[in-house]
């Protein structure tokens, strides 16, 4: 029997990338922007592109991969950029549909902190959320679900204080990443600001080899909020540190 193949989307966050990979393995992958400044917005424009170039690169040969021999399609569900999120999930969902197989999803803050591999330590994961928000949560175990909240920044400062020397990682600690290390927390590398679709392969691999997947178009995103356009004009000028109407 054939090792599964897993098509892996990851777009959550301004970071987007798209790998192949099996249990023994990473076959292909590609990636672009890292949120830096200067760097917009591509996923749209990114992910259909960089799935032919998985596809037609897999391997250390460089041969192609037919996609009718993928099993699966995994996709970050979120909370990220609804935008990203969107274009993500659609891509993937309509993926799966054409091929007719299932797919499965995980948390964005699950998959990042998964960069840190199998740790048996608690670990401090933050996406910054825009308007002076982060998406964090503690994760204990690899591939677990983290409990998901929305706060301001400073949050992750009390939290280092109660867990003295965690581990951080993710964009949203680097934003209040002077006063972590302050509290003695350990911040991991900006390049490890967004989670990428190796880590999303790696994560739900386990689920693909047992069955636990869905059938297409059977996944939700996770928003963690309303997506800008059901916010009103009020609430959007107090977010950007206007005045409400009254």
């Amino acid at each position: 029997m054939n090792e599964p193949i897993v098509l892996a989307i990851e777009t959550a966050t301004p970071g987007a990338s798209v790998c192949l990979a099996t249990p023994t393995g990473v076959v292909s992958s590609c990636g672009v922007g890292t949120g830096l400044p200067g760097q917009g917005r591509v996923h749209g424009s990114f992910l259909m592109p960089a799935i032919r170039w998985c596809l037609e690169n897999a391997g250390s040969q460089g041969r192609p991969v037919e996609p009718s021999t993928i099993s699966a399609i995994a996709v970050d569900l979120g909370p990220g950029l609804f935008t990203g999120l969107r274009v993500g999930i659609t891509g993937a969902q309509v993926y799966a549909q054409t091929l007719d197989i299932p797919m499965v999803g995980a948390q964005s803050l699950t998959v990042l902190a998964a960069r840190l591999g199998h740790v048996d330590e608690p670990v401090l994961v933050a996406i910054d959320g825009r308007r002076n928000q982060v998406f964090w949560g503690i994760s204990y175990g690899f591939g677990q679900p983290v409990d998901i909240r929305l706060s301001h920044p400073d949050e992750l400062i009390a939290v280092a204080t109660e867990h003295p020397g965690i581990r951080c990682v993710g964009g949203g600690s680097l934003l209040v990443g002077e006063q972590l290390r302050a509290a003695g927390a350990r911040l991991e590398p900006a390049s490890w600001a967004h989670p990428e679709a190796t880590q999303l392969a790696d994560v739900v691999m386990a689920d693909v080899l047992a069955g636990n997947t869905v059938p297409a178009g059977g996944l939700e995103p996770i928003y963690g909020r309303a997506p800008d356009a059901q916010i009103t004009w009020s609430d959007r000028g107090k977010l950007q540190g206007g005045k409400a109407d009254k």
